[in-house]
């Protein structure tokens, strides 16, 4: 509800892109990002350079247009990373103006400390079975092939809708547990 924020919507991409990076020092984010009212980047600190890009398949942003939703969070993976992420309406007068998206990485330091808490390893995968974030660092490739080979097993549990389904996982000749 900052009226300076709000002002900043209208402008051109470098003044927004200036105007979130003094909010983001107080926020202190790694992803930043303002869309204008047709969920269209106006300003990314995570990269500069790249605006304009829509945003409308979203599922954070389609849920604050299209459900009005006051807030929207969860995972977001942006350019094969992962992010912990909120986004919110920017109102004016009571109609949406923009959205704000800020974002905290989840990347293999933050799985390390999850590690030690759960004595686990953890690996997270996107829709495509790409590994995004993992502790088996040195065991990476070994990882991707073993999801290679379970991918059909993978994707079975996707569609299906169930919650999760465990299942054994060959990682270069070492059995793991695996959550899907």
């Amino acid at each position: 509800d900052e009226p300076k924020f709000k002002s900043l919507i209208g402008n051109n991409h470098a003044t927004v892109l200036d105007g979130i990076g003094e909010f983001n020092e107080i926020v202190r984010a790694d992803l930043f990002t303002v869309l204008d009212d047709r969920a269209n980047v106006k300003a990314r600190i995570d990269e500069p350079d790249r605006w304009r890009d829509s945003m409308e398949d979203n599922a954070l942003v389609r849920r604050i247009f299209s459900e009005g939703a006051f807030s929207a969070s969860g995972m977001l993976i942006q350019n094969g990373r992962l992010y912990q992420a909120v986004a919110v309406p920017v109102l004016a007068r009571d109609a949406v103006v923009g959205i704000l998206i800020t974002g905290y990485q989840i990347d293999d330091a933050a799985a390390a400390q999850l590690r030690s808490m759960t004595r686990s390893h953890i690996s997270i995968v996107d829709e495509s079975d790409r590994v995004l974030v993992t502790t088996l660092t040195g065991r990476r490739a070994a990882l991707s092939e073993a999801l290679a080979t379970e991918r059909p097993r993978l994707r079975a549990v996707r569609e299906s809708g169930t919650n999760s389904s465990d299942f054994d996982l060959m990682i270069g000749g070492e059995r793991y547990i695996a959550v899907a």
